[in-house]
């Protein structure tokens, strides 16, 4: 489902701006793209909110049982959430948006740092979900929380609060 979810949203992303003029509209217009691409995987990344809370019951039994420890588990369930699922659409994404939307370089080095950024990004934002949903009391509690802090996060990464505006916001001047 997230390679699916993700060719089509880099698809209809790549359609939408795949004519983007090479002037300033279009540099803000891809800007306007890069915010949605982090958006999105940000989003995606919540559905690791459950991830610790439905085995739990499962992981206490067996650690009880002896059949493994703690840190074996942890890297495993990590493992086999960031590889499929954080590392790979990223790459996915990169290969189907970057060249339709006109983030070219003459080199491999452009899209290798713009896949780099992406998957830094899903895996930031992957790793807070799992914080979340591991410390909530339920899953609904986690999805709120989540939900809450990516639109905080969002709203101060700078597209849509200027870095002037936000200090507006903090600090008030005193004449």
């Amino acid at each position: 489902l997230h390679y699916f979810a993700t060719s089509a949203t880099a698809i209809a992303l790549g359609l939408i701006y795949a004519h983007t003029a090479m002037d300033t509209w279009g540099i803000q217009n891809r800007l306007g793209a890069l915010f949605f691409i982090l958006l999105y995987l940000a989003l995606l990344s919540l559905s690791s909110l459950p991830l610790w809370r439905e085995e739990r019951a499962v992981f206490l039994r067996e650690r009880a049982s002896g059949a493994y420890s703690t840190f074996p588990y942890f890297l495993t369930v990590v493992f086999f959430d960031i590889v499929p699922l954080r590392i790979l659409p990223p790459c996915l994404f990169t290969l189907i948006a970057y060249p339709v939307i006109g983030l070219q370089s003459l080199s491999w080095k452009g899209p290798a740092c713009f896949s780099l950024v992406l998957i830094l990004a899903n895996i930031a934002s992957t790793s807070l979900s799992m914080m979340i949903g591991a410390a909530s009391p339920s899953t609904a509690v986690a999805n709120v929380a989540a939900s809450i802090t990516a639109l905080v996060q969002l709203l101060f990464a700078g597209f849509l609060l200027s870095k002037a505006d936000r200090s507006l916001v903090f600090h008030s001047k005193v004449e």
